[in-house]
């Protein structure tokens, strides 16, 4: 079992059992084939390091070896061969693919070291070196002493070392060591000097729920290899809350886990831009749900309309698909509004200046009827002032059009009914009028009188079905759809005031 410990309280990290291995006390192996070590086993002595020789016919012994002690430096003694000496170098990485691994040759052709170096040799010491004792000396001691993982993880890490604000890290199972790069520390706000374990690691994370899950996720990678990826909250030594993403993944011999490694980077800042983007889309969300108009947004470069909301909380449904494509939306305009909806929307293409569009046309309906759409949008612009979006409101006003339509019509009545009183009316009233005068003239006798009042009568009976025509056309006037305060049109009759008692 791996426990540690952090504020002295236990962290119970694992229950893995690594079978046959134990704690490493092996830190250079040394893997001779023929001319052996006689030169470089004084040197070895004066780094003051636990090593140990092993034939490189003995295979078995050479697995055995790494897999208990995961060394910090490996030292080969080179074959003329170069294939034998891949295969024995891939057969190392293999186990071991961040130790340090060094050549020994009396001889290398240039392209055998080229070749080696590729492969993952990190020194070839020729004959000519091994003279100067001083300078191989210094070289094995920085490459066992000084170990710089960060540089080797780039073959288990995709993101790059130079990459910025991405540090590394690496904990070697059968050592128990954990290692931090620079930027890690950085991250961390500890000093560079500052030796990390793996309880401490985790008593960085938040207690509570994000401490107990990057604690289960590090526990299940090396249980059972599944790698991790989280975003989680730490406190730096230094007290502050960061926002961290931490990789993690695994590296297993024969199903025997050796090494965990991984990045770590600071995301704060992302965070925060998540966050205003997420308050953000609420709003706009909130917005979408309050309004009775369907939201949508025209994508020009994709050509492609994108509906944020088709019909709830509206008085129509325009239509049951999120997307359509700008032309099946042009075929759902009624055939006599196509061209002028097209001509208005070219306006707004062909002129950086305009950032506002508005039509009103029909359009058909999720229930193939055509209703009255009033459309607005703002258009969105490249740097080059193109459009390449329009985000826009479509509202039903068909109840508004008919409304204003019976108005019209209204109005054409009203002025028949003013041509009717000009010209039908006033003969019968000027006859009367004159009538009048004459029954009051001096002149007028009896029988004349009588003559003038029958005269009075009929035109007073032709004022009347004058009065009477004005009447109907009135009644019919007043009885017509009236708008109401939800916008929709009823029919309701009002008494005329033209209208009599019969």
């Amino acid at each position: 079992m791996l426990t540690f410990s952090f504020n002295k309280k236990p962290i119970f990290i694992s229950n893995i059992q690594i079978v046959g291995l134990k704690q490493g006390n092996i830190d250079i192996l040394c893997i001779q084939r023929f001319f052996g070590f006689d030169v470089i086993e004084p040197l070895l002595k004066n780094i003051g390091l636990p090593y140990k020789f092993v034939e490189s016919s003995r295979t078995q012994e050479i697995e055995d070896t790494l897999l208990k002690n995961f060394p910090k430096l490996i030292i080969l003694e080179a074959s003329e061969n170069l294939v034998a000496n891949k295969l024995l170098l891939d057969r190392c990485r293999e186990i071991c693919p961040t130790t340090n691994i060094v050549f020994l040759a009396r001889f290398m052709p240039v392209h055998h070291v080229v070749e080696l170096v590729k492969c993952g040799a990190k020194e070839i010491i020729d004959s000519s070196e091994l003279n100067n004792s001083k300078l191989v000396l210094s070289k094995l001691i920085d490459l066992a002493n000084n170990r710089k993982p960060e540089r080797r993880v780039k073959t288990y890490v995709d993101d790059s070392e130079d990459v910025a604000a991405v540090g590394k890290w690496e904990y070697n199972v059968v050592r128990e060591e954990l290692y931090w790069s620079r930027i890690t520390k950085e991250i961390h706000e500890v000093s560079d000097a500052y030796k990390p374990n793996v309880s401490e690691a985790i008593g960085f994370y938040l207690e509570g729920e994000t401490r107990e899950k990057i604690e289960t996720c590090f526990k299940r990678l090396l249980e059972s290899g599944v790698s991790y990826d989280l975003d989680l909250e730490i406190e730096t030594a230094k007290g502050n809350k960061l926002w961290v993403n931490s990789k993690g993944s695994i590296h297993k011999f024969h199903g025997v886990p050796l090494l965990v490694y991984g990045t770590f980077q600071d995301i704060t800042e992302r965070k925060k831009l998540e966050l205003e983007l997420t308050l953000s889309d609420t709003r706009y969300q909130k917005v979408i749900e309050a309004t009775k108009d369907v939201i949508w947004e025209y994508d020009l470069i994709k050509n492609v309309i994108i509906y944020a909301k088709t019909d709830i909380n509206s008085n129509f449904k325009l239509t049951s698909e999120k997307e359509l494509t700008f032309n099946d939306m042009v075929s759902k305009i009624h055939p006599s509004e196509q061209q002028k909806f097209e001509d208005s929307l070219q306006v707004v293409f062909s002129s950086s200046d305009v950032n506002i569009w508005q039509c009103d046309y029909r359009v058909k309906d999720k229930g193939e009827e055509y209703i009255w759409i009033n459309d607005n949008a703002s258009i969105v612009r490249d740097k080059e002032g193109k459009a390449i979006k329009l985000i826009g409101a479509a509202r039903n006003v068909t109840a508004t059009k008919e409304y204003l339509k019976s108005i019209e019509n209204q109005n054409n009545r009203f002025q028949e009914i003013a041509w009717t009183q000009s010209h039908l009316l006033r003969p019968p009233v000027v006859n009367i009028l004159g009538l009048v005068d004459l029954i009051k003239s001096e002149n007028a006798s009896g029988s004349s009188i009588e003559k003038l009042l029958i005269y009075l009568a009929q035109t007073t009976e032709q004022l009347d079905d004058v009065v009477k025509q004005i009447v109907a056309k009135s009644d019919k006037v007043v009885r017509g759809p009236i708008k109401t305060g939800d916008g929709f049109i009823k029919n309701e009759t009002k008494a005329s005031v033209f209208k009599g008692d019969n």
